[in-house]
């Protein structure tokens, strides 16, 4: 029984100073509308595909290297207004390219 079992309808989650490694057990959270996994050791981004209702993640103080997990959540439909990357492990500029399409999107702290 997962936490998608045990709260359907969750909207808020905050998961933040702890030590999560992955996004394991969140992808059945349909209705979740703001996700705080800050300050864990998470280093990729999966499992968000189905979150389509997103309009905050925060993801500060992490291990990520790569924004490509973000993928899912673009489009016409994407509702993702804020996102706080701080103080990560991405070196590379170019993967602010998988932020294109996150038509929404209005708040980014990096």
């Amino acid at each position: 029984r997962g936490l998608d079992t045990a709260c359907p309808l969750l909207e808020e989650l905050v998961l933040s100073s702890n030590e999560l490694l992955s996004l394991e057990g969140i992808q059945g959270l349909h209705h979740l509308r703001i996700l705080n996994l800050s300050c864990n050791l998470i280093s990729e981004l999966q499992g968000l595909a189905k979150l389509l209702l997103l309009e905050e993640l925060y993801l500060a103080y992490n291990k990520l290297t790569s924004l490509s997990g973000l993928t899912p959540l673009r489009g016409p439909g994407s509702k993702l207004q804020k996102i706080d990357l701080r103080d990560n492990s991405i070196t590379h500029l170019g993967e602010f390219l998988h932020l294109g399409g996150l038509i929404s999107l209005e708040d980014l702290r990096f």
